[in-house]
């Protein structure tokens, strides 16, 4: 099974490069940071040594000479912060990255000890550069990130060059372009793109955009090229590595001149990996097919409508039961003449339960929402956007919601520029900076504004039932919809689901009571298709009838490490997948495996086990390509190396939370719909579903010219609809007005038979779901019980 294991996602050897991972001290970073500030740093040099293209370890000659091409760079909350000269003239450019390549498949020891000297002896450079530049108040935290992922990274890398080495696949080494991100830019660009290329043998280009937060990523990219020269002279034959520095390029231009760039050189180079929104990847897809995007949506939380009464305020002693109360409803007290006449029960019940409303938003919970919306003042792509709160909190909206927000801490970043250096300095990763570099929401939107926090907040009526509605981002600005919804109905609960599936947040939140809470997170974990999820509590209550009694704090969005087995990624929704990504993107995996391809020798190796089911052994030799039929066989191999265990966990979690993350079926209410003309064409993403548990969510949209297909589904009683393409797309058009009741989750179309072959994890990802689901309580016997032992969700194969 270690032929079909390697280093794809969910395989048995995939999880073995979690074990034994270094345990950094994230206060070194810190005080380095601070160090290098105070005694170092000196803010001129980012207008005397402005940002220009880096070509071959030197600045472009055209660029440092021509003064008509320099502009201010700005810092996150637009303030100037050094200059930027831009590169007008690109035949130098395009020159060098047409005939850009690597002599080298294996850098590994170089590459690996420059970053070892970035993360350590130049890590307080790090952080503190962008603190200065995009205002980072938590730098530290994903430099620990950062040392512990990369090492996981470096073995799916090793993994992965071993398998070339045995001739299985090849790594594609055209120079790719980064096109970096503002906010983690250390682990997702530095780290995990340009480095693990690197190692490889990856030329990488990185695209510098024009104006604001780019001074800290070429700062990096200077030193990157610096640490690599130093590296090289340090070899005992250095002459024959070349120019190692040369492997490095960084693009200084406006945006016309870099899309002329993308366009010019799509000959000579690969993929293009980007971190960005969902409106930029749309672009950046649209002239350069070959783009790998991340792309976040509105993280929401859900806090659950309780619907048992709130265990505080039970009384449990060890001989009564849930529902003792010591309250004598018959007892009469000696009351004043003209004093009212004494409650009754159901008066004082109904006041019992009014104030039980109003405690149910404990401190914590409050808290989790503050956090998780302000988390860098609204920097971090898992920023809460959107909360589902208890209908009756839209009855005393000022009372529940108004005061949430406006608690966070502020810094006023337009008369104080050192404010991020405070935040960071005291630790206050979800203070608030007061700025108008970013756009608030308009007037129109109807939201309260608190002036004092610059926070925003609205009660939406219900959830949106237009398809179309997105809900904007606000990078950098605090702004939480509360929307009312009665999660004790599971109706209401696939509406949200559907809504879920249409925005794909990053991350999913569920907090209340227990009972409550689970009930909510296993209906909307089998319903979506997300890779981050929560579940939380009150922070308060122990239930006596659950046989694990234990306190559960609330849980954030912002919860991720990814290093730890809390598999991350920011997926595009599936219905729209390739508008903006050729795949989705989970980390950790290897960055060079997204433009690597199976040997065709390789491929045609494999044939079906006589072992497996009759059925499925039939359907693969009807393949007639022996490529196709044997990349069949590979998927298979590769779903059931993953069975042996699936989901998994990791056995030390250090941020004391239990986690459970594996491959995921589709959305369980919903089928995959593959338009196809032939049987070539479609098999290896029908066979993908038909060899395991969701094998009842696959359906072949079959043109009524293509009848051969047609019969063979009918012999073989796989699930079709014959149907011209009108019919089919008002068959989606009218699938997604049933919204909660919608059983389209997306549609695919397989003209033609596969002639290369990607990796099998990367081919998966794009029809099952990935990522990871967590309690934030440590050792969560109860969790892992409701959510490994019973849950349907989890791919299993079928044989």
């Amino acid at each position: 099974k270690k032929e079909y294991g390697a280093f794809h996602f969910g395989t048995s050897e995939y999880a073995t490069c979690f074990r034994e991972l270094p345990r950094p001290d994230p206060q070194y970073f810190q005080q380095a940071a601070l160090d290098y500030l105070d005694k170092e740093f000196d803010a001129q040099v980012w207008y005397d040594e402005p940002i220009t293209t880096l070509v071959k370890g030197q600045a472009l000659e055209e660029a440092t000479n021509d003064s008509t091409s320099k502009v201010d760079t700005y810092n996150a909350f637009g303030q100037v912060n050094g200059s930027q000269v831009l590169t007008t003239d690109l035949l130098p450019l395009q020159q060098h990255i047409s005939t850009l390549h690597s002599h080298h498949k294996d850098l590994r020891d170089i590459v690996r000890q420059v970053e070892q000297d970035l993360l350590t002896d130049y890590g307080g450079h790090l952080v503190a550069h962008q603190c200065v530049d995009f205002g980072k108040q938590d730098g530290k935290t994903e430099l620990e990130e950062a040392v512990m992922a990369n090492v996981v990274e470096r073995r799916l890398n090793d993994l992965l060059l071993l398998d070339e080495a045995r001739g299985i696949l090849t790594v594609t080494r055209k120079p790719i372009y980064v096109s970096t991100v503002s906010n983690f830019s250390h682990f997702l660009d530095l780290s995990r793109k340009v480095l693990r290329s690197l190692e490889v043998g990856i030329p990488v280009v990185i695209l510098g955009r024009q104006g604001s937060c780019q001074q800290h990523v070429y700062r990096w990219t200077q030193l990157l090229q610096e640490q690599l020269a130093l590296q090289q002279q340090a070899q005992k034959d250095p002459i024959k590595f070349g120019d190692l520095a040369s492997l490095v390029t960084f693009v200084s231009c406006d945006l016309p001149k870099m899309k002329e760039l993308l366009t010019s050189c799509q000959d000579f180079t690969g993929n293009l990996y980007a971190t960005c929104s969902r409106e930029i990847a749309a672009e950046i897809k649209s002239i350069y097919p070959n783009t790998i995007a991340s792309t976040g949506g509105p993280n929401t939380m859900v806090i659950a409508t309780p619907t048992i009464p709130n265990p505080t305020e039970v009384n449990l002693e060890p001989d009564e039961g849930p529902g003792f109360t010591t309250r004598e409803p018959s007892a009469q007290l000696e009351q004043a003449p003209d004093a009212p006449p004494p409650k009754t029960d159901e008066e004082l019940d109904a006041e019992e339960k009014e104030q039980e409303k109003k405690e149910w938003l404990t401190p914590d919970m409050k808290a989790a929402i503050r956090t998780s919306a302000a988390i860098e003042s609204a920097g971090q792509c898992t920023a809460l956007r959107q909360v589902i709160v208890p209908p009756y909190f839209a009855q005393d909206p000022e009372f529940y919601l108004q005061s949430i927000l406006s608690d966070v801490n502020t810094l006023d970043v337009t008369n104080d520029p050192s404010a991020p250096l405070d935040a960071m300095r005291n630790q206050q990763y979800d203070t608030v900076f007061l700025h108008q570099a970013t756009p608030s929401p308009p007037e129109s939107d109807h939201y309260q504004h608190d002036g004092a926090s610059d926070t925003f907040w609205r009660l939406n009526k219900s959830l949106h039932k237009d398809n179309n509605t997105t809900v904007p981002e606000y990078w950098r600005k605090v702004v939480v919809d509360y929307t009312p919804l009665d999660t004790s109905s599971y109706d209401n609960l696939d509406e949200l689901a559907y809504q879920l599936n249409q925005q794909q947040p990053i991350s999913l939140a569920v907090n209340g009571n227990m009972v409550d809470s689970y009930k909510v997170l296993r209906r909307l974990f089998d319903r979506t298709s997300l890779v981050v999820y929560t579940i939380g509590g009150r922070n308060q209550e122990r239930i006596p009838t659950n046989p694990w009694p234990k306190l559960l704090p609330p849980a954030l969005t912002c919860q991720a490490r990814p290093q730890e087995g809390e598999i991350f990624g920011e997926l595009p929704p599936r219905q729209d997948l390739q508008k903006y990504t050729k795949y989705p993107v989970v980390i950790p995996s290897s960055n060079p495996s997204y433009d690597a391809w199976y040997q065709p020798e390789y491929v045609t190796s494999h044939l079906p086990d006589p072992s497996w089911s009759t059925v499925s052994v039939e359907l693969m030799n009807a393949i007639q390509s022996p490529a196709v039929r044997g990349y069949a066989v590979m998927l298979t191999h590769y779903l059931r190396n993953i069975d042996d265990d699936n989901p998994k966990s990791i056995p030390f979690n250090s941020a004391g939370r239990t986690v459970l993350w594996g491959l995921q079926r589709p959305p369980l209410q919903t089928k995959t719909v593959v338009r196809a003309s032939e049987w070539d064409a479609a098999a290896p993403v029908v066979i993908l579903f038909h060899v395991t548990t969701a094998r009842d969510q696959i359906e072949l949209s079959i043109a009524p010219e293509h009848k051969e297909l047609a019969d063979f589904c009918a012999k073989h009683k796989l699930a079709y609809k014959v149907e011209t393409d009108a019919e089919l797309q008002q068959r989606v058009e009218h699938d997604a007005t049933l919204r909660g009741k919608s059983e389209i989750f997306q549609v695919v179309h397989a003209t033609e038979p596969l002639t290369e072959f990607p990796m099998v994890g990367q081919f998966t990802s794009l029809y099952f779901s990935m990522g990871h689901i967590k309690s934030t309580a440590a050792d969560d016997e109860e969790f892992v019980v409701r959510l490994k032992g019973v849950c349907q969700k989890w791919v299993q194969s079928l044989f």
